[in-house]
Parts: structure tokens; sequence; C-alpha cells
């Protein structure tokens, strides 16, 4: 049995993890195992991919990968077929059914990511592809320790919101890798069906548990001088916050449409939503840099 930690939680896999780094022996919060899943498709499915969600059992399935069930934010159970890549696999395991398993925890699974300013965390929610990796990196590589990739764990605390570290990993194009400095072909894809490339986070590049001091949500603007900030008002950081929840329609499907109001509106009560806009280009990424550093100290 492999162990690790990750957002916050320690896991049992009967498979290895490498993405999560060192193992370690924490007690069990999460098992993962290979096991037959034998749950039925809802009625009237004809075939292809179908999900079975319930708050404390969800299960998913996909014609051409198997199937996974999470249950009581605990138990893991792949049923993937047997000449997958075990890249693959673990990439569902680690993205979409942890966000499943976080929501399960009562966590909520921000589709930002994460990075240390200055004693407390930021995130950058943007829409897929939008850069918010990208940033993340560059963000990094000035020195800020790297919580997170793509989801961000947030936990609360009474009135504060806390970031987990999370996969100890970036997931980022060739064309991002070339405008942080880096040869492409010195990392793998993150699997044999994906594109990008999965970049390794030192250890001591990696912060801890840090409260969460605002989310930033990204945009490009055609018409932008430069970087601009704008805090966007309650109702706005709500609309904002469904939008980038990680896996919104499976985890409506899961806990129900006034959990994810009530768990959205809880987000927007604690931290602020900052709108960044700036102009598209990487020729701009170090001023994006260095403007998010300014806002958020």
């Amino acid at each position: 049995m492999y162990r690790y930690c990750v957002s916050g939680l320690s896991l049992s896999s009967e498979f290895p993890l490498p993405e999560l780094g060192d193992a370690r022996a924490e007690a069990t919060g999460v098992l993962i195992r290979r096991e037959p899943v034998d749950v039925a498709p809802p009625d009237g499915h004809s075939g292809g991919s179908w999900a079975r969600m319930e708050p404390d059992d969800a299960t998913l399935h996909w014609r051409d990968f198997g199937t996974i069930r999470v249950r009581r934010g605990e138990l893991v159970e792949v049923d993937a077929h047997e000449d997958i890549d075990p890249a693959w696999v673990r990439t569902v395991v680690l993205g979409q059914v942890m966000t499943l398993v976080l929501a399960q925890r009562g966590l909520f699974p921000l589709h930002a990511s994460s990075v240390a300013v200055g004693g407390s965390a930021i995130a950058l929610a943007a829409d897929s592809g939008d850069g918010k990796s990208t940033l993340a990196a560059a963000l990094v590589a000035h020195g800020q320790a790297f919580l997170s990739d793509d989801v961000s764990a947030l936990r609360q605390d009474g009135p504060t919101l806390h970031v987990q570290p999370s996969v100890r990993r970036q997931k980022l194009d060739d064309s991002s890798l070339r405008a942080l400095g880096h040869d492409p072909e010195s990392f793998p894809h993150v699997h044999s069906r994906e594109a990008k490339r999965a970049v390794p986070v030192p250890a001591e590049n990696v912060g801890g548990e840090l409260p969460l001091r605002a989310v930033y949500v990204l945009e490009h603007s055609e018409q932008a001088d430069g970087p601009s900030f704008e805090v966007l008002p309650r109702a706005t950081a709500f609309t904002q916050l469904m939008r980038h929840l990680h896996r919104v329609e499976l985890l409506t499907s899961m806990l129900g449409q006034e959990e994810i109001l009530r768990r959205c509106a809880a987000v927007a009560s604690a931290v602020p939503l900052v709108r960044f806009r700036r102009p598209r280009g990487f020729e701009h990424l170090e001023d994006d840099v260095l403007s998010v550093l300014e806002h958020a100290r």
C-alpha cells in the first residue's frame, strides 16, 4: 500500500501515485483500490459515458476508460480497462475524481491555480486555456511558493478559507514552457492522450496550508494597455464562483443545486474576488507577474 498526503488528506493507494512525490505514512483518510465496480447505468442509458450521482455515492463511467466509484469521500474504487495507460488512470484519479472526494468531504474545489504571496495564498481562476497555470508557474519562478495547479481545495475554518497544497506538478503546454524559458522536450506528456506536459515542482518550492487572501479571476482584454484590477461586487463574485467551481455540472448533480449555491455564497462572503484583465500574449507575462505581486501585497 502506498501512502501520500494531498489537499489536506492522507491517501492510501493500491497503486503508486508518483505525482504526489515522496510517500508518507500518515493514517488513512482516503483509500484508493482496484476493485470491480458493479453499478448499473441510469435507466434508459444506451451506451457511452454515464454518471450516477448521490451526495455520498458517485459513479463515473467512460466507455474507453472504465468505471470509478467514490463513496463518502473516503473510498475510491477504480475499475479501469486493463490496457489503459497508467498515467491516464492517475490523471483521472487526481483530477475530477479527487474533486468528488473533496466535495463529499465539504471542501470547495475551485478551478484555480494557487501560490503563496507574503504569508497567505492567492488563487488564479480562469477558463481552461486562459493562462492560470502559466501565470502561477511564472510567479513560482519569481520565488513564490507553489500550492496547487488547476484545482485549489478550499477549506473553511470559521470565517477564514484555507488553501490546501495539492499535486506537486504543473500541467503546461509547449508554448507556455517556451515562454518560461524551458525546453518542452525536457518534460513528458501528462499521459498518452494529453498534449500538455507534466512539470514537477521541487519540494522546496512548495508551501504549506495557508489562508486565502483573494481569488483573481483572469480575463484577456484586447483593448487593455496594461493590467487592471477590479474588486467584484458580491453578486458578481457569486456568479464567478459558480462558473469556476471545478466540474460544476457533476457536483451539482451529486450535491444538489441548493448545496452548491450555499457553498458558493460562503466563499463569496469569505474572500474578495478580483477581476484581473490583461493584454493577451506571453510578451506581457513579466508585467502580469509584477502587477499581481504588487496588488496582492
